[in-house]
């Protein structure tokens, strides 16, 4: 007789305890102190490896929050000290986690590397393995109660092209609740609302189809970098729109470039009007919407395409075709000229912004003048304002995701010329002369 037999003679033993010998009786409580003992010894394990997991869970979202924060506010070694601190805790752990770094190496003090990216892919890696952690029967529990929305993931310089989105959206029938966009009110974040725990917290419990609003600045934003990884991360589905300007060859970052996404400015546009009703019509599934007559779809569609066509057109001359033929039209102070036209004079076209404790605001220098000399809240301002003109209408781009090099353009050197003969620049002379 074994242990398992006692459980067939164990009610036996309780319901005739005399027919039972002194022997029997001490081999049955011989076995059930054997199996209790097993029964503790498999709590203990179990308790054991829940507390495993809750210290491993513990550990990436202590990780997850310090990338949030970073990324949030990036400070100088800051992030390329955490990318290596990350790889050294969890590289045993965690299978291929520097797959796909592009900058992963020691950090020197000097270095030029950007490490926005990278810390980008492994918050979502981290996340992944959270993700994993989880206990299943609150993963599904949360899928049950989680509700569709469309988070439209933007810069907030293109809030324009924003809104038109948002309108052909609200001519499909969603409702306020059913959307997500930073920039467009009611659709914001409420008020009293941390934005990171807030959209981190969308992510998590929320079912997103996510709308990549794609543009040349996007892609300069560390917090649009964010909210890709962290679409990435989490899996949700998502749609590409590119806009005017933006081609499909510079998709770039976590989402998947084959993947085929709507292009406003195609120049088929049977393709573009196509694509659009294929975006409409799975919406329309994927929500529950009232369905309605192609009619009434056509007008808002062709005004949806005509009011992107307008704000097209609000852009200098040099974002559409071809060069510019005066300042009004290219919405530019002439702060922002001069600085140009210094700038394309410069061996490497480059306009380089530092920030220290020492300065009220960044230094903004190129071609080895100093603007903004006085170093006043009012002169400070006034060179910002006039670096953030130039990259608001594409002169100039961001050369990092630290923002501290921008580097002209094709169209940037294009209205450099114009300026240069139109203002009498002579840039071997001080740009004080000509301000």
């Amino acid at each position: 007789m074994n242990c398992d037999d006692i459980f067939f003679f164990l009610p036996l033993l309780l319901q005739y305890p005399s027919y039972c010998t002194v022997h029997f009786s001490v081999f049955v409580v011989e076995c059930v102190y054997e199996i209790v003992e097993n029964i503790q010894t498999i709590t203990y394990r179990h308790s054991n490896k829940e507390r495993c997991i809750l210290i491993a869970a513990k550990t990436l979202r202590r990780y997850i929050q310090r990338c949030d924060e970073l990324l949030a506010k990036p400070t100088d070694n800051a992030i390329d000290q955490l990318v290596t601190e990350i790889v050294s805790v969890f590289r045993a752990d965690i299978a291929d986690l520097t797959f796909g770094l592009v900058s992963y190496e020691p950090y020197v003090e000097g270095s030029s590397s950007d490490y926005i990216e990278d810390i980008t892919v492994l918050r979502a890696k981290l996340q992944k393995e959270l993700d994993v952690l989880e206990p299943i029967p609150c993963k599904k529990e949360t899928l049950q109660k989680r509700s569709k929305k469309i988070f439209i993931s933007h810069a907030t310089q293109d809030k324009n092209y924003v809104e038109a989105i948002i309108t052909l959206l609200e001519s499909l029938g969603l409702r306020e609740d059913d959307i997500i966009c930073s920039s467009i009110p009611p659709y914001c974040i409420p008020l009293g609302e941390n934005v990171y725990n807030w959209l981190a917290n969308e992510f998590q419990h929320s079912d997103l189809h996510v709308i990549f609003v794609l543009s040349q600045i996007y892609y300069t934003r560390p917090a649009c970098l964010n909210e890709m990884g962290a679409a990435w991360a989490t899996k949700h589905k998502w749609t590409a729109i590119l806009l005017p300007g933006f081609g499909f060859d510079e998709i770039a970052g976590c989402i998947d470039p084959a993947q085929v996404s709507i292009k406003l400015d195609d120049a088929d546009r049977n393709t573009l009007n196509f694509r659009l009703s294929e975006l409409k019509d799975d919406l329309i599934a994927e929500f529950g919407l009232r369905s309605f007559s192609e009619a009434f779809w056509e007008r808002k569609r062709n005004e949806f395409l005509e009011r992107i066509c307008r704000e097209k057109s609000s852009l200098p001359d040099s974002l559409k075709e071809s060069t510019i033929t005066s300042t009004d039209e290219a919405f530019l102070g002439k702060d922002a000229c001069i600085l140009l036209v210094y700038a394309a004079d410069d061996p490497g076209g480059q306009i380089l912004v530092v920030s220290d404790l020492t300065r009220l605001g960044p230094s903004i220098s190129t071609y080895g003048y100093e603007f903004a000399v006085k170093d006043t809240p009012r002169e400070c301002a006034r060179w910002k304002g006039a670096l953030d003109e130039l990259e608001k209408y594409q002169f100039i781009k961001a050369a990092n995701a630290k923002r501290q090099v921008f580097t002209l353009t094709t169209k940037g050197y294009e209205l450099a010329d114009i300026e240069k003969n139109k203002l009498g620049i002579d840039t071997s002379r001080n740009p004080e002369n000509f301000c």
